[in-house]
């Protein structure tokens, strides 16, 4: 009888990763005909919907064995699959991506992995083919959001003190990599629903839905659940917090976001400007300055959506570079918001981004302030 080859050895799943690869590295032009990349982690990604719907079937206590067992399994083909990903960014990719890793020793640390050694690891496909290189640009940021999905499964899977830290790293990078899609942002913001964050669900969720030439497509349908969620909840945070001023906030957007008046809106206006002012009033931090700085693109972006709702118009760009660039000097003041719903009065979302005196902690702000960012019918 015959040896095995060194391939027999290999699990199916195995098997069809080095299909795929060899397929890549003979012909990316093919590669790209045949989505070999997208069929690849679609196959892999089959892994997790196939073990969420065992693992429901696996209730009590006389399954739990068997629950562990297949618990044990899904964790080991989620760390084989990271290895294979990791392996195939340093192998395919590295080669047409010099400058990007060597500028970033992160992004260089995560794609060799936690036990790697220091040192050149020679590429597969050797560098300076245009075609590799139109493929590299697109399968690099990509390669780094599959990353990201598998380390957040395998964060899922710890019942406690679990840390998302990784993933949101890897999305991260995918984003800098590739700011025109919307992907990474996407992926972010479903982390942070299991976070509970909801200024950085909407956020995450605005970018990855107009914010990018390339949305995803469950970006409005995930924010659209979001505001229904959000509409339904009292903020309970702590009065004249950053995070009670951030609870309101995303509460007055949830009821924005249907575009028509509804009872008490006045009222939730002013709770929000109020508690802006407490919030600022406290002094300058990083933190209060980056969370405005969220919330002013927040208003934007709802404003530019209400454009595209209301008159099918796409001003997404040109509203951002106008508004962005007057609300930057974050160093030179404060920034204060005061939204203006005209769903009723106006066929536009109008908001009004307004930029502060600079101020000493514990002075009060001031009323009147410039208009810097209106954008009327």
């Amino acid at each position: 009888m015959m040896p095995l080859s060194p391939l027999h050895r290999l699990t199916p799943g195995q098997r069809y990763r080095l299909i795929c690869l060899q397929i890549i590295i003979c012909d990316v032009k093919e590669a790209e005909e045949l989505c070999s990349e997208d069929m690849l982690w679609n196959t892999t990604n089959l892994v997790t919907k196939t073990y969420r719907k065992v693992i429901q079937t696996l209730q009590g206590s006389s399954l739990a064995v068997t629950k562990r067992k297949v618990e044990k399994a899904y964790a080991h083909s989620l760390t084989t699959a990271q290895e294979f990903y990791r392996a195939y960014l340093l192998r395919i990719c590295s080669a047409y991506k010099t400058k990007e890793m060597a500028r970033n020793r992160e992004l260089d640390r995560i794609c060799r992995g936690p036990d790697k050694q220091e040192g050149s690891i020679p590429p597969t496909i050797p560098p300076g083919n245009p075609d590799v290189q139109a493929f590299v640009d697109k399968s690099f940021p990509k390669t780094l959001v599959f990353l990201g999905d598998l380390s957040r499964y395998r964060t899922l899977l710890r019942p406690r003190n679990r840390s998302f830290g990784t993933a949101l790293t890897y999305y991260s990078l995918a984003n800098e990599l590739m700011p025109n899609s919307g992907y990474g942002f996407h992926q972010s913001g479903v982390i942070y629903s299991e976070e509970g964050d909801h200024l950085e669900i909407v956020y995450n969720m605005y970018r990855a839905a107009i914010a990018v030439e390339q949305p995803h497509p469950l970006a409005q349908p995930n924010l659209e659940r979001e505001f229904r969620n959000l509409r339904d909840q009292a903020p309970t945070a702590t009065k004249g917090s950053v995070e009670a001023m951030v609870s309101w906030f995303v509460k007055l957007q949830a009821f924005y976001y249907k575009g028509e008046e509804f009872p008490g809106q006045k009222e939730l206006e002013n709770e929000v400007d109020n508690r802006l002012s407490m919030a600022l009033r406290k002094g300058s931090d990083s933190q209060v300055d980056i969370v405005v700085l969220k919330m002013a693109l927040i208003n934007i972006s709802a404003y530019v959506f209400g454009l595209q709702r209301t008159q099918g118009m796409v001003h997404e760009r040109q509203l951002y570079t106008a508004c962005t660039d007057d609300i930057s000097g974050l160093g030179q003041g404060q920034i204060t918001l005061l939204p203006v719903h005209p769903a009723a009065q106006h066929p536009h979302h109008q908001y009004h981004c307004s930029r502060a005196q600079s101020r000493t902690p514990g002075s009060r702000p001031e009323r009147h302030v410039p208009d810097i960012c209106h954008r009327g019918g």
